[in-house]
């Protein structure tokens, strides 16, 4: 292995690892980039934050009364954070790069028993600066992802740490782990599988010890499990909405080949229609074939000597997608945060086996994927429209909020000029200036121009206003106040009718 040349307590292995780690988070500065701003739901997140008490922020309860969206660690979190820095996004960024960096520590400590030192350190920085899988960073209504592969993680390794010590604290913290898991999203309900085979694959134990050891992970899965479905029972869904679940083996492949896809970045790069005989000499496809060769020779060269690892982590890849397998119409690359860290894994695999090949092909494989996703062009322009957008939204956001001040309660403001879905006012009818001026009370039209919007302001009561972007050719974001000009064409067009 590598640490044959460099051997792992040495001090050039050290200065290695140091300047790896500080790749790794230099990669991630993105997520704490003054250009960034809050979008879409993060604004949800921000109302509840902001005007749901601690007593009533969600049902902090140990059972969900919801089947769906009853996540109550996640806005937990995000009332810590705004309590903390307001309307700060490069703070609330700062707090979910730690989380990061947390999950990617954790994972080093699970698989530096099975894997070697330099195998688990590889995991880690591979998982830190995997981009497509880490676009949950920023988008911070995606905190359920985040905190709960935090607690995912912490929940193996705490249950790691237990069996090999015989330690009763140990398991039962990671029994709250688990809860918090579960109280974060529900995947985290298939969480008993990684744990049963942690014990079986890895730890080499007996199935009756196995089973011995995961007797407080069983009966907690089985008693929330019960409650989802009893709760389902009771409520009316829409089995025809993006989130319905379709038990179909088709969607289920098609959905595991998509998600890979979307890892590894092969949909943003395939550009080219398959029928083109262009498409043999295009550079992402030769990229992407040599790392698909890599890859299978890496699965049949350690497959002998690490099949539990692999298999491990395969199941668990696929475990962490849970639900969202099933699927039809719905898909994010946010939902990959969780099930990367294992997939990371078996990229890893060959890191300090036997076999000089399988050593050799890991290290290859990992650096492949380490340049996609850090010089890739679409990483480059992914995080050129993020910034061009949430400048925009942050530009629009500190206009509207001064040329409101004072705004009084019941107030319904019409804001032309401005992008559908892409600005910070259209969220929950004006969730954004409900936070930024504490008043629940407000209400927000938004449209692209100014006269579509006219006829539905006219039909509002007193109290209203109407504010107008503009965008200058240079960049610059302006807007007019329009309340006097627009009510006086309403009175206008009342008297002529």
């Amino acid at each position: 292995t590598m640490t044959r040349f460099i051997p792992e307590q040495s001090v050039t292995f050290k200065v290695l690892g140091i300047l790896l780690v500080t790749f790794a988070v230099y990669q991630n500065l993105w997520v704490i980039d003054s250009r960034g701003f809050f979008m879409a739901d993060d604004w949800g997140a921000l109302h509840a934050a902001q005007f749901r008490p601690w007593d009533r922020l969600y049902n902090f309860t140990l059972l969900p009364r919801t089947f769906y969206l009853d996540r109550p660690v996640g806005i937990f979190v995000i009332k810590v954070a705004y309590d903390l820095f307001g309307i700060n996004y490069s703070a609330f960024g700062f707090v979910w790069l730690l989380l990061h960096l947390l999950n990617c520590c954790l994972i080093f400590l699970f698989t530096r028993h099975y894997l070697s030192t330099s195998g688990a350190f590889a995991v880690s920085v591979l998982s830190c600066v995997w981009f497509s899988a880490n676009t949950a960073l920023g988008w911070f209504a995606a905190v359920n992802d985040v905190i709960c592969a935090t607690f995912c993680l912490a929940t193996l390794v705490l249950h790691q740490s237990a069996i090999r010590r015989r330690s009763l604290i140990l398991f039962t913290a990671q029994v709250f782990a688990h809860i918090l898991a579960i109280r974060s999203k529900e995947i985290a309900l298939g969480l008993i599988i990684p744990l049963f085979l942690t014990g079986i694959l890895l730890e080499r134990l007996k199935i009756r010890e196995t089973l011995r050891f995961n007797i407080p992970n069983i009966l907690l899965t089985t008693l929330y499990v019960v409650q989802y479905l009893s709760v389902r029972l009771n409520e009316s869904f829409n089995s025809d909405g993006v989130y319905s679940l379709h038990l179909s083996p088709t969607i289920v492949i098609t959905n595991i080949l998509k998600y890979s896809r979307m890892l590894l970045f092969v949909d943003r790069y395939f550009s080219i229609p398959v029928g083109s005989i262009n498409i043999y000499f295009d550079k992402w496809y030769i990229t992407f074939s040599v790392m698909i060769a890599i890859f299978v020779a890496l699965l049949v060269t350690t497959f002998r000597e690490r099949w539990n690892i692999l298999l491990f982590a395969a199941v668990t890849y696929l475990v962490t997608m849970g639900p969202l397998l099933l699927l039809k119409s719905q898909f994010s690359e946010l939902y990959l945060y969780a099930p990367h860290f294992f997939f990371a894994i078996i990229c890893c695999i060959g890191i300090g086996a036997s076999k000089r090949r399988a050593v050799i092909l890991s290290y290859l494989l990992v650096g492949l994927i380490l340049i996609l996703q850090t010089y890739g062009s679409f990483r480059t322009k992914q995080t050129r429209i993020h910034f061009e957008r949430t400048e925009i939204a942050r530009k629009q956001f500190d206009v509207a909020t001064c040329l409101l001040s004072g705004i009084g309660n019941n107030t319904t403001v019409a804001i032309s000029g401005v992008e559908p879905y892409f600005n910070p006012f259209e969220y929950g009818e004006g969730h954004s200036l409900q936070v930024a001026f504490r008043n629940p009370t407000i209400r927000v039209l938004t449209g692209r121009d100014p006269e579509d919007l006219r006829s539905a302001y006219c039909k509002l009561p007193e109290s209203r206003r109407f504010i107008d972007f503009r965008s200058s050719s240079s960049g610059v974001i302006t807007a007019v106040d329009l309340t006097a000009t627009v009510d006086e064409s309403c009175q206008k067009v009342a008297m002529t009718e």
